[in-house]
């Protein structure tokens, strides 16, 4: 039989005893890592969400909620390489390390695309394998889990609707602006409380308000039917500020309303307009030899060389553009024309314009006048003589009356001799025939000139 001392036997029963321990030390660290759960990016509205922080329309904050407190590992010279987002979304160069946090909030995103808060990108882990690397995230309390390789969840959308432009528009094209188109940042559901007052307008130039309708409508653009004090000037433009202490509300279609005090600048979209188209007797003959076109607003004219941007239609007869160099940039253009009536100076032109033409009329905004904008010609031409009885140089005698015909019918007409000497006249279409009421001697002048008689038409 083998003897052992008592110093043997103590020695190996401690021996087996530490041996005993470093085993089940082992083993409970195993099996707490082995039941470990790695964690999660959590879903839903309060969890991972995109916001759009500048409030310009463009999504640039998302906030990432873990299911559990995590560590994260991160080098301020990177943007985060294990973490990518969809639909272009990049994350900034910082130092996105935390020794131990729930959330991760990553600011000044670029790349989203621009003007939509109705994004929800889904971000994506890479993983390592490993804890201490750059850019990886692990559970904080064995800080020896690491989030699973391709790891993902798609954010919930808290982005604020945004309105991207303000654009003016003339409806009736009668050269003032009527109307206003808001562009959203994303579809949106508009309520009008039945005020119309959510959006206070500020016009370029006098006022602008909003003409009550229903304008309740679940879509990416509204357009408004305004009232503007400035008339005849298309080149208005119009900023909408929101209030949301208004009636209505603007709501996109997860309830996220528009910001109190969300504006944009006003953009001019109304098209020029043609005003009025008004005749000329430049050379005073008594026939119409000029056009004079005024717009809405300050006009671009590129002369296409052909001068058939406009067509023109007469009162009587036909009128043509004398081809000439029209370019110009100004609110109004002067064409020289003829006309196949001759000695008339109420002959009216009325003006057609038309895109197809070799030129152009454009505002400063680069948008073109409406193909087909016309408006009715007046008379901008002063009547003139074109003959008198008796004839220039005749003596008159004490019971002889003067005749004058006029390029055109004239409202009311007076005459004085060149003696001072008051004549009563009666009009009779373009024919003026004046008496005397005593007697007296003239010289008269045909053609206008005033030097024995002096008529006022």
């Amino acid at each position: 039989m083998q003897q052992f001392s008592l110093t043997q036997r103590t020695s190996t029963m401690i021996s087996a005893a530490v041996a005993a321990v470093v085993v089940s030390v082992g083993f409970l660290l195993s099996a707490s890592h082995a039941y470990a759960v790695a964690p999660t990016m959590l879903s839903g509205a309060t969890n991972t969400f995109v916001e759009d922080a500048t409030g310009d329309g463009t999504v640039d904050k998302i906030t990432i909620t873990f299911s559990a407190a995590v560590n994260i590992n991160d080098s301020a010279l990177d943007g985060f390489p294990n973490l990518a987002l969809s639909n272009s979304c990049t994350i900034p160069t910082g130092d996105y390390s935390s020794a131990s946090t729930t959330t991760l909030v990553i600011t000044g995103l670029t790349g989203c695309t621009a003007g939509n808060t109705a994004l929800t990108p889904t971000v994506t882990y890479t993983a390592l394998g490993n804890c201490v690397g750059d850019g990886t995230i692990c559970d904080q309390a064995t800080d020896l889990d690491e989030m699973a390789n391709g790891a993902n969840v798609t954010s919930s959308d808290k982005a604020k609707p945004a309105i991207l432009t303000a654009t003016t528009g003339d409806n009736n094209s009668d050269g003032t602006v009527d109307r206003l188109v808001l562009t959203f940042s994303e579809s949106v559901n508009i309520t009008t409380g039945g005020a119309d007052n959510d959006f206070t307008l500020v016009a370029s130039s006098g006022t602008a308000t909003l003409v009550a309708a229903g304008y309740a409508s679940p879509d990416t653009t509204m357009t408004y039917t305004i009232t503007a004090s400035a008339t005849g000037n298309t080149s208005l433009t119009v900023a909408p500020t929101y209030v949301v202490a208004g009636a209505g509300s603007i709501i996109d279609v997860n309830s996220n309303e528009m910001n109190n005090g969300e504006t944009v600048a006003g953009t001019d979209g109304a098209k020029p307009a043609v005003l009025t188209a008004a005749t000329r007797d430049n050379t005073a003959d008594g026939s119409i030899d000029q056009l004079v076109l005024t717009f809405s607003e300050s006009v671009v004219i590129t002369d296409g060389g052909t001068d058939n941007d406009f067509t023109l239609v007469a009162s009587s007869g036909t009128a043509t553009i004398t081809a000439a160099a029209y370019g110009a940039t100004a609110s109004t253009l002067t064409y020289t024309i003829t006309t196949s009536v001759t000695g008339d100076t109420s002959l009216t032109v009325t003006p057609t314009y038309a895109t197809a033409g070799a030129g152009s009329i454009t505002d400063a905004s680069l948008t073109e006048m409406n193909n087909g904008e016309t408006v009715a010609g007046t008379d901008g031409a002063k009547p003139v003589f074109m003959s008198a009885s008796p004839a220039s140089g005749t003596a008159a005698s004490r019971s002889s009356s003067l005749t004058m015909t006029m390029s055109e019918t004239v409202a009311s007409a007076t005459a004085t001799t060149n003696s001072g000497v008051t004549l009563t006249c009666t009009i009779s279409t373009v024919t003026i025939t004046c008496v005397p009421n005593h007697a007296f001697r003239a010289l008269l002048e045909a053609s206008g000139a005033v030097a024995s008689v002096i008529v006022l038409v």
